[in-house]
């Protein structure tokens, strides 16, 4: 009998763009963009038969997945167009992609694509990495059992990643997202109400922490944390 426990998150997302000519653009001209996600495994074996025998193996994929420049555009949710790109990959289940898409939206969060289409205008060439951290804990009777898995490698693939960002500059997040974790009487200060257990709250470089959605709303009117005034959004 054999059972499998995994877990899967999110580690860190990059934004990296290139103004010049770059390789990102297709037979008709129409430019788009790149999402890449590299998937470090770490998978746990346990034989019970076996005074529960522990033995372990990691491995690296990476896999490239192209989408057009103007879904980054409103009103599509950045969250669709992870999810869609996370399912179009291969290598992901459909919750592990609900679990993805939502980690890397919130990471996407400090950014503001503007992926305008005017004549005689070449818009940015833009991959977004999206590091995936994901452990197994395998319990079998089995000595070598091994779960099926693609390699997530394609030769295609292994020749855009060499050398794939080069004349590419990473632009760093001005904002992070993430779900508040501890009792405290810490609040927002545009709603005045308190950060609850598993809230999803906002934090510009600037320190200061805002409900998501609070602070979101008053950024489509201005691109300043409304306390200290300072930038709290990258422009893309």
């Amino acid at each position: 009998m054999t059972t499998i426990n995994e877990d899967m998150h999110v580690s860190a997302v990059h934004v990296y763009r290139a103004d010049a000519d770059s390789p990102l653009e297709d037979a008709e001209g129409e430019a788009f963009g790149y999402f890449v996600f590299h998937v470090t495994s770490k998978t746990k074996n346990i034989n019970p038969t076996k005074n529960c025998k522990v033995t372990s193996r990691s491995s690296v994929k990476r896999k490239p997945v192209s989408f057009d420049l103007t879904m980054l555009l409103p009103p599509i949710e950045l969250k669709d167009l992870a999810f869609n790109v996370a399912d179009n990959c291969g290598l992901f289940s459909a919750e592990a992609c609900e679990v993805l898409s939502t980690e890397t939206s919130n990471k996407l969060a400090g950014f503001h694509f503007e992926i305008e289409t005017l004549a005689g205008w070449s818009p940015p060439k833009i991959i977004i990495v999206v590091e995936v951290q994901k452990s197994s804990t395998v319990t079998s009777d089995e000595d070598a059992y091994e779960a099926e898995e693609s390699c997530g490698f394609e030769p295609d693939d292994m020749e855009f990643m060499i050398g794939c960002l080069d004349g590419y500059n990473e632009v760093p997040a001005l904002m992070e997202v993430k779900k508040w974790d501890h009792l405290s009487d810490d609040g927002c200060p545009i709603c005045l109400s308190k950060f609850l257990v598993g809230m999803e709250v906002a934090k510009p470089h600037c320190l200061h922490s805002f409900h998501k959605d609070c602070i979101f709303k008053w950024l489509s009117k201005s691109n300043s944390c409304p306390m200290c005034r300072s930038i709290c959004i990258t422009s893309i």
